[in-house]
């Protein structure tokens, strides 16, 4: 995934927390355009991590990806980016810039360091 499809998927489930999620939501949270919101969650959904409807929901795969992305986001951002980064949400933004950047295969072995780091 590259980094503006985490930033939209983690960004869905923020806003699921509060209930339906609309393309306005997501384009007032991210702070960008509503025809932006809307190619990328084409792509999301595309990929099968979301289904469009009248709402935004995530779709299993999306799911339990998005639980991944926000568990690898978390280990990064207290282990590591909290050393560097000036503020919580630089931190959060790097994390996500990370994520995009490193290998599928990285990005799993992330995921098991975070867990294991949990326990």
């Amino acid at each position: 995934m590259t980094a503006s499809e985490i930033r939209y998927l983690l960004t869905i489930i923020n806003l699921e927390k509060n209930g339906a999620v609309r393309l306005s939501d997501i384009a007032n949270h991210i702070g960008c355009s509503k025809p932006s919101v809307t190619r990328a969650t084409d792509n999301l959904e595309f990929r099968g991590y979301i289904k469009k409807g009248s709402n935004v929901e995530l779709t299993p795969k999306g799911s339990e990806e998005g639980q991944k992305l926000t568990a690898i986001a978390r280990y990064l951002q207290k282990e590591i980016l909290s050393r560097l980064a000036p503020s919580a949400r630089a931190a959060q933004r790097d994390a996500i810039e990370i994520m995009g950047a490193i290998s599928p295969c990285n990005l799993e072995k992330l995921y098991e360091i975070s867990q294991n780091s949990a326990d």
